[in-house]
């Protein structure tokens, strides 16, 4: 079971850092409770080693990684139906 969740894992890690960059490129102007030490090159080696990761997992995994990643696809069509029904489609 860990084979199939651990690339899944490592995708929303690496979505979780790419999203400081969209957020502050959102609003730069923007006043930050927490400020990111060494910005960009903290949160790029993060993503960097995260990225790393999710590829090693997916390398080691092979088809086991197929169904975490099956899962994943799975909750698209109710996100997209919830973003229909709520008006928040971009």
């Amino acid at each position: 079971m860990s084979d199939a969740v651990a690339p899944v894992f490592w995708f929303f890690f690496l979505l979780a850092g790419l999203s400081l960059f969209v957020l502050r490129g959102k609003a730069p102007e923007r006043e930050r409770p927490f400020r990111v030490p060494l910005y960009p090159a903290t949160p790029l080696l993060f993503c960097a080693s995260a990225a790393y990761m999710l590829w090693s997992s997916l390398t080691y995994t092979g088809a086991g990684a197929l169904a975490g990643v099956a899962v994943l696809l799975a909750g698209l069509p109710l996100l997209l139906a919830a973003r229909r029904e709520t008006g928040t489609e971009k």
